[in-house]
């Protein structure tokens, strides 16, 4: 990798592009939630991995579950392969796997955070992360994907969600959204940070575009109270 910048910064003083000399700031600091399960279909690995790759091509920051298993592994691994540097990879996974050696050994010791339970975990990711991407995952993307959903809803933690949506996988789910507007126990406006995609490239197109929601939501918007 240090050949690598190295080379760029040589080829930008012969050719006089300065724009490759120095890397760019940081982007944004993006928090991948999905499935660490090897059986995971190649299809959502392929994706899972063009992620990771372009989210370290466009010097983005990457924080994962923390697992060289399944999905996880899949970003982590394409990150490596066109980060200018792993200062801004984190993974964060619970100490109760620390003795598994399942921790993906590419993210630096310093940034392979243990913590003692699943809500430090969580509290951990609102920490690190500037925008959320959900890719195919079980209970324990799930429970993530929630999580993050209600902190917006109560003005928390306004962060966007990017859910990536491939093969219809979350189709069920985002029916059972439409029943509980429905059914006049969430409000629409709530579900505005949502952003549903169906492939990485246009994960990243909304991504880098950084759009953000402009719609009251929030304590302030009295939700339980009002339609």
């Amino acid at each position: 990798m240090r050949n690598i910048y190295f080379f760029c910064v040589i080829a930008s003083l012969l050719f006089g592009n300065y724009e490759y000399m120095f890397p760019n700031d940081t982007l944004l600091k993006v928090a991948v939630f999905c499935s660490a399960d090897d059986k995971a279909s190649e299809q959502f690995k392929t994706i899972a991995y063009n992620l990771g790759k372009q989210l370290g091509l466009h010097n983005c920051g990457l924080i994962t579950g923390g697992s060289r298993t399944g999905l996880m592994k899949e970003v982590v691994d394409g990150y490596v392969s066109t980060a200018q540097c792993f200062d801004n990879l984190y993974g964060v996974m619970p100490q109760i796997l620390e003795h598994y050696n399942v921790h993906h050994h590419a993210i630096p010791q310093e940034n392979l955070k243990w913590v003692e339970t699943l809500h430090t975990r969580l509290a951990l990711f609102h920490e690190l992360s500037d925008i959320v991407v959900v890719l195919p995952g079980g209970f324990g993307t799930l429970h993530e994907l929630m999580d993050f959903i209600v902190h917006n809803q109560f003005d928390l933690d306004k962060k966007q969600i990017i859910l990536i949506n491939p093969q219809n996988y979350w189709d069920h789910l985002l029916l059972q959204f439409k029943v509980m507007v429905e059914h006049n126990l969430v409000s629409s406006r709530h579900l505005a940070h949502i952003v549903i995609v169906t492939s990485e490239h246009e994960c990243i197109e909304k991504l880098l575009s950084q759009e953000v929601c402009s719609q009251e939501y929030g304590l302030a918007s009295y939700y339980w109270e009002h339609s």
